[in-house]
C-alpha cells in the first residue's frame, strides 16, 4: 500500500510540473534572443576602415609637419572603444591654422577622408571656428562630391566674404545633403543670393536653417524666386531683419509652393515700434493674407517674436476664417504675444485642423446573423 501511495504521488508531481513548464511557455512565448554586444560583420568592416582613415590622417599630417586635431583623436577612440564606426563628426572651437603660413588642418582631415576611402561620415557640424579661403576651398572641394555626407551644420563660423562664392558652388554639386544649417554665420544678402543661385536646381535638401545671418529685406525678391522652385520641406529664417517689406516681396510665391510645409520668419523685424508704421505694416500684413487665402502646400507660418500688435492680428483671423469658408486646408500661423490674449488664442484655434468625427467600430462586437 505505501508504494503504491508513493508511486502515485511521484506520477502526480512530474505531471504538475509538465503543465506550469507548458502554460509558462504560452503565456510568454518564444524567448527573445538576446543581443550580442559584439559588433556586426558590417561594423567590423567599417572599423577597419576607419582605423585605415586615421592612419592614413596621421600620415598626412606628419608629413605636413603639422599637430592632428585632438578631436579627431577623440572621436577616433571613441568609436573603437565602443565598436561603431564614426558618422558624426563635431569640430568645435578649432584652430586650423597654426600661423599664416601653416597648411590648413582642415585641408590635410578632409583630403586622408577621400583618399583612404572612409565613407561613413553623414553628419559634419563645424561650430565657431573661422574659415580661410584654403579652408572653404577644402570644404567646397569635399561635400561636391560625397554621397555619405547626410547633414552639414556651420554655426557661429567666420567665412572671408571672397570665399563665399567657392562654398555655395561647392554646395550645388552636392546630392547627399539633406539637412544644412548655416546659423550665426556672416552670410548677408549676397550670400544668400548666391546660395540660391547655386542651390536652384537641389532636388535633394530637405531642411534649411540660417538663423541671424545678416539678411535683410533685399533678398524678398530673391527668395520669392527660390523657394517655390526647390524640394525644400521647412526653412527658417529666425532672427535676420527681412522686416515687413521682405514679408510682403516673398508672399506671391506661398500659392505656389507644394513641398515647402514650414516657413518661419520668427524675430525678424516685422514690428510696429512706431505709431507711423502701423499703416505700412497693415497694408502689408493685408497683401501677405491676400496670397494666403489662396491654396497653398504651406501647413505653418511662423511670425512669432514680431510685434505686430491687434489691428494686424485682426487681418490676420480675418484670412484664417475666410480661407475656412473657402474649404481650403487649415494653415496654422504663429504670432507674437504682444496683442490682447483672446485674439491671440482665436487666431490659435483658427489654425488648428479639424478633428475626425468618424466613429471607429468596436472591436469584438456582435456579428449579425445571417438570413
Amino acid at each position: 500500500l505505501f508504494v503504491c501511495c508513493l508511486f502515485w504521488f511521484v506520477c502526480f508531481g512530474l505531471l504538475s510540473n509538465q503543465s506550469l513548464t507548458m502554460a509558462k511557455k504560452k503565456k510568454g512565448g518564444k524567448a527573445k534572443k538576446k543581443k550580442s554586444d559584439e559588433p556586426s560583420e558590417a561594423d567590423l568592416k567599417k572599423i577597419e576602415s576607419l582605423k585605415v582613415f586615421y592612419k592614413g590622417y596621421l600620415k598626412r599630417v606628419e608629413a605636413a609637419n603639422d599637430k592632428e586635431i585632438e578631436a579627431i583623436t577623440v572621436a577616433y577612440k571613441t568609436a573603437i572603444r565602443e565598436g561603431k564606426p564614426l558618422v558624426h563628426l563635431v569640430l568645435d572651437g578649432v584652430a586650423f591654422h597654426d600661423s599664416e603660413t601653416s597648411p590648413s588642418k582642415l585641408e590635410i582631415l578632409l583630403k586622408s577622408i577621400q583618399e583612404t576611402g572612409y565613407r561613413f561620415i553623414s553628419e559634419l557640424y563645424l561650430w565657431n571656428v573661422r574659415l580661410e579661403v584654403d579652408d572653404i576651398t577644402a570644404l567646397a572641394t569635399h561635400v561636391k562630391t560625397r554621397l555619405d555626407l547626410k547633414r552639414l551644420e556651420l554655426m557661429g563660423c567666420t567665412l572671408e566674404s571672397s570665399a563665399m562664392d567657392i562654398f555655395t558652388e561647392g554646395l550645388g554639386y552636392n546630392r547627399s545633403i539633406k539637412n544644412l544649417k548655416l546659423s550665426f554665420v556672416n552670410l548677408g544678402d549676397e550670400g544668400l543670393r548666391l546660395l540660391a543661385l547655386h542651390m536652384a536646381q537641389n532636388d535633394v535638401l530637405k531642411e534649411l536653417t540660417l538663423h541671424r545671418c545678416g539678411i535683410t529685406d533685399a533678398s524678398g525678391a530673391v527668395l520669392r524666386c527660390y523657394l517655390p522652385a526647390v524640394a525644400l520641406q521647412s526653412v527658417s529664417f529666425e532672427g535676420n531683419q527681412l522686416g515687413f517689406k521682405g514679408l510682403e516681396d516673398i508672399a506671391p510665391a506661398f500659392p505656389e509652393l507644394e513641398v515647402l510645409k514650414e516657413i518661419s520668419f520668427q524675430e525678424n523685424g516685422i514690428d510696429v515700434l512706431d505709431p507711423a508704421d502701423m499703416t505700412y505694416l497693415k497694408d502689408s500684413i493685408a497683401a501677405t493674407c491676400e496670397h494666403l487665402k489662396k491654396p497653398t502646400g504651406l501647413k505653418t507660418l511662423n511670425l512669432s517674436f514680431n510685434n505686430i500688435g491687434d489691428a494686424c492680428g485682426e487681418v490676420i483671423l480675418a484670412c484664417l476664417k475666410e480661407r475656412k469658408e473657402l474649404g481650403l486646408p487649415a494653415l496654422k500661423v504663429m504670432v507674437g504675444h504682444r496683442m490682447r490674449s483672446e485674439l491671440f488664442e482665436a487666431i490659435a484655434s483658427a489654425g488648428k485642423a479639424k478633428a475626425t468625427t468618424g466613429k471607429k467600430k468596436k472591436k469584438g462586437g456582435k456579428k449579425k446573423k445571417k438570413k
